[in-house]
């Protein structure tokens, strides 16, 4: 008896097919015909071919049956498949899409049939070019199920985000493929990314709430061309504009000290390195300079952002200013060290001093200007036995360390020219040597050269006084000699008279 499902095979089956499996069919029956043939009447005949048209009838009754149940399990498979929220696709060995649903379809933004053995990686964006292929490679390297994250481009030229959650299966004698399922997480994406800008919005007025309180001006600039994005209420009160105002300017509309080409250089270099401080000049909105300290970091979000903190120091420039005036102005050489030895300040004497006695005394004089560490410079003189420079450096460090209350002294420094004097004399800075100290430095060689010819010239006058002193002493002797002699001479004179006049 032919089962329903042999019976739907040969329904399905070409002609030819069915010629041939009948032929074989007979063949078959001739083969295991019996021997002999039993004689059956007319009646048993047409009862056995009534209960046959019957079991067949029934049994087709059962594959229409079956057939109408496949179709709809067909039917049930293709809705499931192709109108699934989810897209699935099949990718061969080449990345090659052999199989796809309607949804994937959809979600591609192509038409099914277009999409049939082309390379699925033409609609992955560019920035996730590089971690698909890693992704890919990976997925037919383990059995296991991979997942990923990408962006899609799809071919209208939108853009969505899609997990993938791929398996790779191997089927015996044939190579090996990648099952995809497609999940659209365009929605979660937007939705995390709106939570981080809130986020980041939340965070950033936590620190307007810092910066507004803060003593100092702050602002953020864009590190691409340095417009101005944000500004607190002290910077605007520092240069006298509005906070709109401000925010319609870039740095250079402000800064009066550095070129535009000049303030690229700084934000680049910022850029690179993360951070920078320095001293620069505004112009006020009243038109007089602004002195500001500046504090710099870098940040990358928002495709990099400039955070600066703004310290008015113009009081502190002026009081400067004063200072070196007070300092230019006094004829010795003059240095302010810190309480390591490093100097902070020195006036024109000074300077013009290093400059032009460089190398006069064939020994190379180290640099002495703001930012030397002199007792360095000291010390280092003194391993080359330098004139003073030993004396100099312990001077100095008495003086700091509070061991002595000033220090002075003076030194000669010879040269094959001539031989020179100075005067060095180390006071602390303020009340306490921890404030630094000042050294002066005086060439005090004429006031030598002039002590030496006072002293050779009073050395000369002792000694005419000696001269003279010993002249009128032997003036005094003869004097007190010639008396006598002369009395002897008179007298004898006279005795001789009176002997020649026999009286």
């Amino acid at each position: 008896m032919t089962s329903p499902e042999n019976k739907l095979m040969r329904t399905n089956s070409h002609p030819g097919d069915q010629d041939s499996l009948r032929t074989a069919a007979e063949a078959r029956l001739a083969e295991t015909r019996p021997a002999t043939t039993f004689v059956r009447s007319a009646e048993e005949l047409l009862h056995e071919l009534r209960v046959n048209q019957i079991e067949l009838e029934m049994q087709n009754e059962a594959l229409r049956e079956s057939q109408i149940t496949l179709e709809e399990s067909r039917d049930r498979y293709i809705d499931f498949y192709d109108f699934s929220p989810v897209g699935y696709l099949t990718l061969s060995r080449e990345a090659l899409i052999t199989e796809i649903n309607l949804t994937g379809a959809t979600l591609l933004g192509e038409d099914r049939r277009k999409l049939l053995r082309h390379r699925f990686d033409r609609f992955v964006a560019p920035l996730d070019s590089d971690r698909w292929h890693q992704y890919f490679m990976a997925v037919l390297q383990h059995t296991s199920k991979q997942t990923c994250e990408l962006e899609i481009r799809r071919g209208d030229g939108s853009r969505l985000h899609l997990r993938l959650d791929s398996l790779r299966l191997v089927k015996v004698g044939n190579s090996p493929v990648v099952r995809i399922v497609l999940t659209d997480i365009t929605e979660r994406k937007s939705a995390e990314t709106a939570l981080l800008e809130s986020e980041k919005r939340q965070h950033f007025l936590e620190q307007q709430k810092i910066v507004q309180a803060s003593l100092d001006g702050f602002w953020m600039v864009n590190a691409k061309n340095g417009q101005i994005l944000e500004v607190n209420d002290i910077f605007c009160n520092m240069i006298g504009y509005s906070r709109e105002e401000i925010l319609s300017m870039r740095i250079q509309d402000l800064d009066v000290i550095d070129t535009p080409g000049e303030i690229e250089a700084r934000i680049k270099r910022i850029r690179e390195i993360g951070y920078d401080r320095f001293e620069t000049r505004h112009r006020h909105k009243q038109g007089h300079l602004v002195d500001f300290e500046v504090s710099i970091s870098h940040s990358e979000i928002n495709g990099g952002i400039n955070f600066a903190f703004f310290h008015n120091i113009t009081e502190r420039k002026k009081a400067e200013a004063f200072n070196q005036s007070i300092l230019n102005s006094v004829a010795a050489e003059i240095a302010v060290l810190d309480h390591d030895g490093v100097i902070l300040a020195v006036n024109q004497p000074w300077r013009k001093f290093a400059l032009e006695n460089g190398n006069e005394f064939g020994k190379p004089v180290p640099s002495t200007d703001v930012g030397t560490n002199y007792l360095a410079v000291c010390q280092s003189a003194a391993n080359f036995a330098t004139d003073g420079a030993l004396e100099s450096y312990n001077g100095i460090r008495a003086v700091l360390d509070g061991r002595l209350t000033n220090f002075h002294f003076e030194y000669p420094c010879h040269s094959p020219q001539q031989q020179r004097w100075f005067s060095m004399s180390v006071m602390p800075l303020g009340d306490t040597p921890r404030n630094g100290v000042v050294v002066s430095h005086s060439d005090i060689t004429d006031r030598k050269k002039m002590e030496t010819e006072i002293l050779a010239r009073r050395n000369e006058m002792e000694y005419l006084q000696k001269k003279k002193l010993a002249a009128q002493t032997a003036a005094a002797i003869a004097h007190e000699l010639n008396q006598p002699l002369l009395a002897i001479a008179t007298y004898s004179k006279a005795a001789l008279m009176l002997l020649k006049a026999e009286k």
